[in-house]
């Protein structure tokens, strides 16, 4: 857990840095280097484990990288709108925070449907 809370909080830090100093700056460099190199152990880590935290073999399934790697694009896709909705309903809309908040009531909604949906014994599995 220290390695993977290490290196992610490297490789986040290190591209926030890089975003207002540029990529060229040698401590933003070295941060996200450094985020690289304790995830790559903790990947090494995993491999020799007797009970690992994910056994990294599935990664050779191509249904089970698809899957997850779309999965991450899209909660990326999905937090950066529910960042983004809310500046903009109040800063160009010129709504209030009720305001803002009864216009993201049906994204609300749609996440309850499909997690009702997504359950096991729902009607779809």
């Amino acid at each position: 857990m220290v390695l993977s809370a290490a290196g992610l909080v490297a490789v986040t830090y290190g591209i926030v840095e890089a975003g207002e100093k540029g990529i060229g700056d040698p401590s933003s460099f070295l941060t996200i280097t450094a985020g690289v190199v304790a995830l790559l152990a903790l990947a090494l880590w995993q491999r020799r484990a007797k009970a690992p935290l994910i056994d990294l073999d599935l990664f050779r399934s191509r249904g089970f990288t698809g899957g997850a790697v779309l999965a991450t694009v899209a909660s990326f896709a999905f937090f950066g709108l529910l960042f983004a909705l809310p500046q903009f309903f109040q800063a160009v809309s010129g709504q209030d925070a009720f305001g803002t908040g009864l216009r993201l009531l049906p994204v609300i909604g749609g996440l309850l449907v499909g997690a009702r949906w997504s359950a096991p014994g729902s009607p779809t599995s």
